[in-house]
C-alpha cells in the first residue's frame, strides 16, 4: 500500500494486477526465506538483474508509467513480512539512501511490533467489556474511589429503582467533576463497600456483603455485592489502574443455582449441595440443622465437605463462589 497516496488510481491497478508479475517483490519475499542477522536494504537491480527487470511487463506497463522507475525497499524482520520501499522517477537511489533507510529500521520494527500488541490488547479488552455489557447480571466497574468506569444496562435499571441502596451520583463541588459515583445510603454498608473495593484493587481477593433495606413498597429485601479484582485486558481499555468489578443481586429474588449444577461443579452429593443451599443468605449451620432435622455435628462435618470439595475456604468464601457460579450460569 502506498501511506503518501493509498487511494491513488494505480494502486487499485497494481492490487488487481500487476503485483502477481511484480519481480521485484517476488524477489523480496524470498528474502525473508534467508533473512540476514542485520537489516539491509536493497535497489530493485540488487534483486533482480537490469536487463530482466527492465524489460518485464511489470516495469514497462506499471513502473514507468506511474513514475515508479527506480525502487529502494527492505525487509522489516517482522512476523507478517512487512516489506516497506520507496519510489522515484528520475534519480536512482544511492548507496546513501540504503544507509539512511538501514538506520530507519530497527525503530520500524519496534512501532510495528508495539501497535500489533496494543491491537491485540484492544480486541481482548473489548471482548471484555462487551461481556460485562452483556450480562443479565447488574454488573459496574470501578475504581478504587468507587468513581463508575463502565455500568451496564441491568445496574443502571437497578440504580433507577426507588429507594435502592446503591446510588450513582455527581458531585459538583470536587476535582472529580463529571464523574459518576457509586454509594449506598447506608453509611456503615458505604464503608464495608470502600474496604471490599479497596482490597480488591491493591491485590486482595475483594470480597462479599449483604446490605438489607426495603423497598418503595416497603417490603424487606437483601441486595448480595460480589467485589472482585477487574480482568485486566479491560482494565487495560479503561486506562485506568487498580480497577474494580461489583457484582449485584437480589437474594429476594429466587436465583440460586440448582443442586444438580453445584453436583456437578464440585463432586457434591445431592444431600451436601442440599445442605449447602440453605447455607447460603447467612443462616447458620445450628439453623440448618434444625430446618433439616439433623444434628448439628452432622451439618459441621458436611460444611468441612463442602468446603472442601469447592476450595472454599470458608462459608462466606463459598457463598462468593455460588455468586459466582449464579452469575455464569445465568448469563
Amino acid at each position: 500500500m502506498n501511506l503518501f497516496n493509498p487511494f491513488a488510481q494505480f494502486e487499485t491497478l497494481y492490487a488487481e494486477k500487476y503485483q502477481l508479475i511484480d519481480p521485484v517483490r517476488s524477489a523480496a519475499n524470498r528474502l525473508y526465506s534467508n533473512m540476514p542477522s542485520t537489516f539491509q536494504a536493497y535497489t530493485a537491480t540488487d534483486l533482480v538483474a537490469e536487463t530482466t527487470y527492465s524489460r518485464s511487463q511489470f516495469y514497462r506497463e506499471f513502473a514507468v508509467e506511474h513514475g515508479q522507475n527506480h525502487m529502494l525497499l527492505a525487509p522489516v524482520g517482522d512476523k507478517e513480512k512487512t516489506i516497506v520501499s520507496f519510489f522515484r522517477d528520475d534519480l536512482a537511489f544511492a548507496e546513501t539512501d540504503k544507509q539512511l533507510l538501514v538506520g530507519l529500521l530497527p525503530h520500524l520494527q519496534r512501532a510495528i511490533q508495539i501497535n500489533r500488541q496494543f491491537q491485540q490488547k484492544q480486541l481482548e479488552a473489548a471482548v471484555g467489556t462487551a461481556t460485562i455489557e452483556s450480562l443479565s447480571t447488574s454488573a459496574v466497574v470501578v475504581d478504587v474511589n468507587l468513581n463508575v468506569l463502565l455500568a451496564n444496562n441491568a445496574v443502571l435499571s437497578m440504580v433507577s429503582k426507588r429507594n435502592h441502596p446503591v446510588i450513582f451520583s455527581n458531585p459538583t463541588k470536587s476535582a472529580k467533576f463529571g464523574k459518576t459515583v457509586l454509594k449506598l445510603n447506608q453509611r456503615v454498608a458505604g464503608l464495608k463497600l470502600s474496604a471490599l473495593v479497596n482490597d480488591a484493587a491493591t491485590g486482595g481477593s475483594g470480597g462479599s456483603m449483604r446490605v438489607e433495606y426495603l423497598d418503595e413498597w416497603e417490603n424487606q429485601r437483601q441486595l448480595a455485592i460480589l467485589v472482585s479484582p477487574n480482568p485486566t485486558q479491560i482494565a487495560g481499555l479503561l486506562a485506568v489502574t487498580h480497577t474494580v468489578v461489583l457484582f449485584f443481586r437480589d437474594l429476594s429474588e429466587t436465583n440460586l443455582p440448582s443442586a444438580d449444577l453445584l453436583c456437578a461443579l464440585f463432586n457434591l452429593t445431592k444431600t451436601e449441595a442440599a445442605v449447602g443451599l440453605a447455607l447460603l443468605g447467612g443462616n447458620s449451620a445450628e439453623s440448618v440443622s434444625r430446618l433439616r432435622n439433623v444434628s448439628l455435628e452432622t451439618i459441621r462435618s458436611q460444611i468441612r465437605v463442602i468446603l472442601r470439595k469447592s476450595g472454599a475456604n470458608n462459608l462466606r468464601d463459598f457463598e462468593r463462589i455460588v455468586s459466582l457460579v449464579t452469575i455464569r450460569n445465568n448469563s
